[in-house]
């Protein structure tokens, strides 16, 4: 794995918190309370680096959980401690920018990241069923077939005028896992390219 160095790393102020709780309140992990990311105004300059193109992208491959992702070469990723057996779950948190490993703060330079969360799928439901009864759903709603398997994607708007951080949720559900891989993009002239690079990052998500 490659290291990351904790260069630059800040609490911010409170997040966008009206979406974040529904979020808590819905998916009833043990690991969501985790995935909260501060608020966050950027004050990053446009990076050329932003473009989709996944010629020159790295995979990240997790053995122990079973799938692979791809990344630009550019961006850092970090893996969370997992607890034994995988009973609590985890994640792997990846970024534009380097030092970021918390997924509750946030580096003033980091235009984009994805967390990657999963947990086991005891409910033994498939997406639509860990969805059922989500405010998430009142969102942009699309269903993609990722490498085989379906997913709901919801793309929700920035939380207020101050936070202009938008987000972009893929969630899937195999056997043995559910995934949730939150897309959070900071407002910057260049933001609609950073989304379709997040979007580029999830679809090329691979449960083993």
């Amino acid at each position: 794995m490659e290291p990351i160095k904790k260069l630059g790393i800040h609490a911010s102020n409170n997040s966008s918190t009206k979406l974040w709780i529904l979020i808590i309140i819905f998916m009833l992990i043990p690991i969501v309370s985790c995935i909260i990311p501060s608020m966050h105004v950027s004050t990053i300059t446009p990076l050329a680096t932003s473009s989709a193109s996944t010629n020159e992208w790295k995979t990240y491959t997790d053995s122990e959980i079973g799938f692979s992702i791809q990344y630009p070469s550019s961006w850092y990723y970090y893996r969370s401690s997992i607890s034994d057996n995988n009973t609590q779950g985890g994640y792997i948190l990846f970024s534009s920018a380097l030092g970021n490993t918390s997924i509750q703060t946030r580096s003033d330079d980091e235009a984009a990241r994805l967390v990657v969360s999963f947990s086991p799928n005891t409910s033994n439901v498939d997406v639509n069923g860990w969805l059922e009864g989500s405010p998430l759903l009142l969102y942009d709603v699309t269903k993609p077939n990722i490498n085989g398997i379906k997913g709901i994607r919801i793309i929700t708007p920035p939380e207020n005028e101050v936070d202009k951080s938008s987000h972009i949720f893929l969630f899937l559900v195999t056997q043995s896992f559910q995934y949730s891989l939150v897309g959070t993009i900071s407002f910057s002239p260049t933001s609609s390219e950073w989304s379709d690079m997040v979007v580029s990052i999830q679809n090329s998500f691979n449960p083993k």
